[in-house]
């Protein structure tokens, strides 16, 4: 299970797709022009209204289908179609965010 701490805009419900990337990719080298493309659709969420709270995605096929084949798990999150409305997420980057806030990849036995 995937866990993001997301808000969208006011009123709004914005859908997003989580989606496989096939590609290699290094975080310290990623850029927006550089970025893998991303593959098969493998969950989706809708966030909704302006207030933060956590979303769960189920990526379990996906996460066991990579670890039989010892591959790694490496996922985007993004609009299933275009757009204006602005996602805020979480991220490890977030300096003023607790780690209980943090995205997790929950797994269970």
């Amino acid at each position: 299970m995937l866990r993001i701490r997301m808000s969208g805009a006011r009123n709004t419900t914005t859908p997003l797709v989580v989606k496989s990337v096939g590609t290699a990719w290094s975080e310290s080298l990623l850029t927006w022009n550089n970025k893998p493309a991303a593959g098969t659709q493998i969950g989706t969420v809708s966030v909704v209204g302006s207030t933060a709270a956590f979303y769960e995605i189920d990526i379990t096929s996906y996460v066991n289908a990579q670890r039989a084949a010892g591959q790694p798990v490496n996922i985007v999150v993004q609009a299933s179609q275009a757009t204006s409305a602005a996602i805020s997420a979480t991220t490890g980057e977030s300096s003023v965010t607790s780690a209980d806030n943090r995205p997790k990849l929950v797994l269970t036995p």
